[in-house]
């Protein structure tokens, strides 16, 4: 017969195999995120890829590639079947993954907008996600009271469909015969320039067809967030088109839950900029506060603020300055894979590199942003 003795030696037995196999996993998958994060966020991916030379090795690839055309490089760098390399009946290829993700760290560089933005890449043309509106209920009761049934969440499906954009930069053939550059370096921060130009109208004003929704084309009310409805961003309406009132961005901020709040950051054209600039609080003292270091953003009311030219000039019924949490008020849907078609004959003596991408983006959160409009007078 079995004593509890014997079974409580068991069960710490059966815990220490546990614990042991858990300190594994644990220590298999910090590294593995630590190699994700590396390669998923900015630079990293460069310091991560270089371990094994992989950057390098693609840069050679697509440098080989924009001067001779020969795609042997890139070829070897991955089976066509891992869909990262591969050459199409076009005669362009998916650029390599490390070179992706060089050409979105680019832009988050040039836009602040989609350095802020959450985005998601998918290998799908559209990505969908399920939405919380809230509604769960719940109560107080007694130790024996009766528990009846609460209501239940809502929920919305969110879709973000994938336009294509593209650039077409050209290089002469002198430059690609001389390499008087480094052509891999030139051809991606052509593409990012050209890539941050267009994304950064689009999800300021883009209509959504074959294209990102820009949050300036979103109905807008002055409503709280309480009984406003849900994809209608609210407006705090103050100023006139003389300028900016000091009142009204106080108001803009603390229309903003505490929750999003706490990441609250501005956006607004430099026009607007020199306009907040020249604003003083009720002590004579300057609303925005300039940068105290090199990366380190200028502040008004305590909060950051950057510039984005998408928005519009102070003027009657513009809007011309944002305040939200912006990871949680807009999602960028960026589709895996960006194509690199390389035409010798179209521009002679002019190389073209006609690169297309796929990019989709709108509102994810309206109670996560705030606009302060103008008012008519």
């Amino acid at each position: 017969m079995t004593t509890t003795a014997q079974v409580v030696a068991l069960i710490e037995k059966q815990g220490e195999a546990f614990e042991a196999f858990k300190g594994k996993y644990d220590t298999a998958l910090d590294e593995t995120n630590t190699k994700v994060a590396a390669l998923l966020v900015g630079g990293g991916a460069a310091e991560a890829a270089n371990d094994n030379g992989s950057v390098i090795a693609a840069k050679t690839a697509l440098g080989d590639f924009v001067k001779t055309g020969s795609t042997a490089k890139l070829e070897a760098l991955a089976p066509k079947s891992a869909m990262t390399v591969g050459v199409d009946e076009d005669g362009g290829f998916v650029a390599p993954a490390q070179l992706d993700a060089q050409i979105l760290h680019a832009q988050r560089d040039l836009s602040p907008f989609r350095r802020l933005a959450r985005t998601v890449t998918t290998r799908a043309n559209t990505y969908q996600i399920p939405f919380n509106l809230g509604g769960t209920t719940s109560g107080w009761v007694g130790e024996t009271a009766g528990r009846p049934q609460t209501d239940t969440s809502k929920l919305t499906l969110l879709e973000f469909p994938a336009g294509e954009i593209y650039a077409n930069p050209a290089v002469s053939q002198r430059i690609l015969d001389d390499a008087l550059v480094n052509i891999a370096d030139f051809v991606i921060n052509e593409i990012a320039v050209e890539f941050d130009a267009q994304e950064s109208a689009a999800f300021w004003s883009g209509d959504g067809v074959n294209k990102p929704k820009g949050l300036l084309t979103y109905d807008t009310s002055d409503a709280a967030d309480a009984t406003r409805p849900f994809g209608t961003i609210q407006t705090v309406v103050s100023g006139n088109a003389a300028g900016l009132a000091v009142e009204g961005i106080i108001d803009l901020v603390y229309s903003l839950k505490a929750g999003y709040r706490r990441n609250g950051r501005f956006l607004a054209n430099s026009r607007t900029l020199a306009a907040l600039a020249k604003l003083k609080d009720g002590e004579g003292r300057p609303l925005l506060q300039p940068a105290i270091a090199e990366g380190i953003p200028a502040t008004l009311l305590g909060h950051a603020i950057e510039a984005d030219e998408g928005l519009p000039d102070i003027g009657a019924n513009s809007t011309p300055l944002a305040f939200a949490d912006w990871n949680s008020a807009y999602l960028i849907n960026d589709r895996m894979g960006v194509r690199l078609l390389r035409d010798p004959y179209s521009a002679k003596p002019y190389v073209l590199f006609y690169t297309t991408k796929r990019v989709g983006g709108g509102l994810l959160d309206s109670n996560a942003i705030k606009l302060l409009k103008i008012a008519s007078s």
